[in-house]
């Protein structure tokens, strides 16, 4: 059982340089933005399941953001979070749901995602292989950012499951490695019978339709301060035609155009509110995130946010 914790450490700073540090470590490259950065603290415990991990994380108030998807050098990874205590909002692929104690989150590390602690936090997040997944989940893609509700239903049997696993590995009882073999199979496999269970087969007919979906927001959070990028240069890349393009976003509500601007515009501002730009103009700010138009970044900024770029970098979280 490895344990870390920020406790005892000099500073905020040392705190989160710590933390990201383990967090590369344990799971993958991730950025933390406490609410508070005075009182935060982080503590975790991990363990091995054959070829899974699992993990007890406890932390106060904080986001934990992945940026950018897998490096090449990266092993694929799906996290499968379990709230035990506290509230989480979590987003990825164009999803969100708030967890209460008891539901589940599967996330993909090869795309962004955005997780948001609320409260003192208390969760159990399983590290699984992307080959041990689609093995017996032909649509992972359909599950990402969605809340799995695990008072109630097949899910509640992973969480029971999940959660028993964890109290006995964390009692002192060390789990061999066959043990453990096992019992992350048994995990996986209960999983995979919930999502059918839960989801029918509907959710195997969208499989191609998700995974041409999650590579259109992988190329484009890849290449998002590109200023070329556009429908036409994701098309090419991906080797789609616009026309498919078009009709597989139809559904989400929000055109390719207005995804690349909206995550281009909330990568401005969270530059913005970041003191470690701050010499920096809101031009070439704008420019660097793939903007180039001045006047334009101007009017579709003021229009998301309500004020111009120089009054947001002022005043971030002022109400409007």
């Amino acid at each position: 059982m490895q344990r870390f914790s920020t406790s005892g450490l000099p500073s905020p700073r040392a705190k989160i340089d710590y933390l990201k540090q383990i967090l590369s470590s344990v799971f993958t490259d991730l950025d933390v933005e406490p609410d508070v950065p005075g009182d935060f603290d982080n503590h975790l415990r991990s363990t091995g399941l054959g070829g899974l991990s699992i993990t007890h994380a406890t932390s106060t108030p904080a986001r934990i953001i992945r940026r950018h998807g897998v490096t090449a050098a990266g092993e694929h990874l799906y996290f499968l979070h379990t709230q035990l205590e506290g509230r989480m909002h979590a987003v990825q692929d164009g999803r969100e749901g708030w967890l209460e104690p008891g539901d589940m989150v599967l996330c993909d590390a090869a795309a962004p995602y955005d997780l948001g602690l609320s409260g003192t936090s208390r969760t159990l997040i399983l590290g699984i292989p992307a080959s041990e997944l689609r093995r017996r989940v032909v649509a992972p893609h359909g599950l990402l950012g969605r809340r799995l509700q695990g008072a109630a239903g097949p899910m509640r049997m992973v969480r029971t499951l999940v959660t028993e696993v964890w109290e006995q590995a964390d009692g002192g009882d060390e789990l061999s490695q066959p043990v453990g073999e096992r019992l992350g199979a048994t995990i996986l496999d209960l999983f995979a019978t919930a999502c059918h269970m839960q989801f029918g087969a509907g959710a195997e007919e969208g499989a191609l339709a998700d995974g041409h979906r999650a590579r259109i927001r992988r190329h484009v959070e890849a290449h998002l301060f590109d200023p070329e990028l556009g429908p036409a240069a994701v098309a090419a890349a991906l080797g789609l035609s616009p026309r498919y393009l078009r009709l597989l976003l139809a559904g989400d509500g929000e055109g390719l155009t207005a995804y690349i601007l909206r995550r281009r515009l909330e990568e401005c501002a969270r530059q913005l509110r970041d003191p470690r730009h701050a010499r920096r103009s809101v031009t070439e700010l704008a420019f660097a995130c793939g903007f180039n138009d001045a006047s334009h970044f101007s009017r579709a900024f003021k229009a998301r946010f309500g004020r111009t770029p120089r009054d947001y970098r002022q005043d971030p979280f002022s109400v409007v």
